[in-house]
């Protein structure tokens, strides 16, 4: 029989994208039990969502992903263990939802289950086993795309936890343990239910026992775990996956308020007999953090605004070891302490070049009592000159910064009206286009008073390696300081990253290029010395 339009639209989807189009087909058909089906094809993991009708539960069904399956298998077996779990979850799952921090863009609910679950494996004495503990107790071993999934799901072969706390002092503890948490600087690993610092995963043969071995054995084809985002909380059984990559830092704050006014509202709480603890539960769903909304203020209404921006190292580091790998070092000097120093040096001017020549603003530089010295950089102009070791890098320099003209809006349709030559860097790019933008800008006639006006303070920070920006605004006019906030928050790091990468394959050319003419050389001396 020919197929109808529909069938053909079916059999040109990719495999998963089929399933879920015939997932969602058969639940329409299928009125009495599901109702608001709605099929995602176009996620990384393409799902059907529908409310299941009986229960009223809203839930997700995925075709492809079966270390998803073992994910939820894992929550459903720690459900089992302790009776004070699932009403513990269920009221955490509640506020994240009336809050509005958990979903798309935001932190996910599998996220968040798992870092409640977190928080009860890490106490003394635990609420529920690690489940690397899990793993040691099964006998028989699988695996999903090469990670290792397979636990014991026997009640019996666990112990009933010696934790008497009750519901309340455990809740009251989670949102205690995340306010006071270092989540920018520590890995939640979630399969040994220890906190490791970001910087080890940037060598991972120094990390923790616990999870070097399956951590080093990376599937074939699969990138390290990400640690450039403000949170990073590692899948138990896919160490490479970090759950909150997709957690933007508008949700994270929002997240970090509303357990810092649920720490004050649960100290209230547990001054209550039990039997009388549950009506605050209102207060926990429904009360707002005045800090947000003093926050959203802040950029419009009080003259010194702040917002702080921290760039980590991660991959760029090694271009410390570039930079220090010429005749004036050997490589045996070169200790990560030098290495670290000379990045935080390049970083330093790289961001003073950003604000002088990118958006032409006067710069003056603060820093402490010190002389200078000049430090050889690949691709970089000669002139530069970076803190001695007199001058210690590690103190915080400041950077004093005014100008006149918008150069950090409309950039993107200026750029796209100039001839680039493919050989061009980023920041000569990004200068060229600075160039047009202010000539066009006196062209007009436009005012040469001062719009811009704040204090940049650069601190180093050497665990993990970074350097932590803040900026105060220091007579800005009306809604400018934002502005620029917002466009150096995206802006500044990726440009030095950009820049970073080609300054690391612009010095292994060269030092290609060097080992290859040395052996030219060496090659022809032998030649006329025969």
């Amino acid at each position: 029989e020919p197929e109808s339009p529909a069938s053909n639209e079916l059999s040109a989807l990719p495999k998963p994208e089929k399933l879920v189009r015939i997932g969602q087909k058969l639940m329409l058909q299928n009125s009495n039990y599901f109702r608001r089906v709605r099929a995602i094809t176009r996620a990384k993991t393409p799902i059907v969502k529908f409310v299941h009708r009986p229960t009223q539960v809203c839930c997700d069904v995925s075709f492809q992903n079966m270390l998803g399956v073992a994910n939820s298998q894992l929550i459903q077996h720690y459900l089992t263990l302790d009776s004070r779990v699932y009403p513990y979850l269920m009221i955490i799952k509640y506020w994240a939802r009336k809050h509005e921090f958990s979903g798309c863009g935001k932190m996910s609910n599998y996220a968040l289950v798992t870092i409640a679950v977190f928080y009860l494996q890490q106490l003394d004495p635990p609420v529920l086993p690690t489940v690397q503990h899990l793993q040691e107790l099964c006998k028989e071993e699988k695996r999903v795309d090469g990670w290792l999934c397979s636990f014991s799901a026997d009640p019996k072969a666990i112990e009933a936890s010696k934790n008497k706390s009750s519901l309340c002092e455990l809740l009251a503890g989670f949102f205690k343990f995340y306010r006071d948490f270092d989540i920018h600087n520590m890995v939640l690993c979630t399969l040994s239910a220890t906190t490791i610092p970001k910087v080890l995963f940037l060598q991972p043969e120094n990390l923790p026992e616990t999870i070097k071995a399956q951590y080093l054995n990376i599937p074939e084809g699969k990138l390290g775990l990400r640690i450039s985002t403000d949170m990073v909380v590692q899948d138990p059984f896919e160490l490479t996956h970090n759950l909150t990559a997709s957690m933007g830092s508008k949700a994270l704050k929002a997240f970090l308020a509303h357990c810092d006014l649920a720490v004050a509202i649960f100290a209230e709480v547990l001054k209550h007999p039990e039997e009388k603890r549950i009506a605050f539960l209102n207060d926990l769903f429904n009360k707002k953090p005045m800090t947000q909304v003093e926050t959203k203020g802040t950029y419009y209404c009080i003259s010194n605004a702040e917002m702080t921006l921290t760039y980590l190292a991660e991959e760029t580091l090694s271009i410390g070891y570039l930079i220090g790998n010429t005749e004036d070092v050997a490589t045996s000097e070169l200790t990560p302490a030098v290495i670290f120093e000379r990045w935080v040096g390049l970083v330093y001017k790289l961001v003073i070049g950003f604000f002088d020549k990118i958006l032409k603003l006067s710069v003056r530089e603060d820093p402490p009592e010190q002389t200078a010295a000049k430090v050889q950089k690949v691709g970089a102009p000669s002139d530069v000159h970076v803190p001695t070791n007199n001058a210690q890098l590690t103190d915080m320099h400041t950077l004093h910064c005014k100008g006149s003209y918008r150069l950090w809006e409309g950039r993107r349709k200026v750029q796209k009206g100039l001839t680039i030559p493919s050989n061009m860097d980023c920041l000569k790019i990004e200068e060229m286009v600075s160039e047009v933008m202010h000539a066009a800008c006196v062209h007009k006639g436009l005012p040469a008073e001062p719009i811009v006006s704040f204090q940049c303070d650069f601190q180093p920070v050497k665990e993990p390696p970074s350097i932590n920006f803040t900026f105060k605004d220091t007579g800005c006019q009306s809604k400018v300081f934002m502005n620029i906030m917002m466009f150096l928050r995206t802006r500044l790091p990726t440009l030095l990253n950009k820049y970073m990468k080609f300054l690391k394959h612009q010095t292994r050319t060269r030092q290609t290029n060097d080992l290859t003419a040395e052996g030219s050389t060496s090659s022809e001396a032998k030649i006329s010395k025969a």
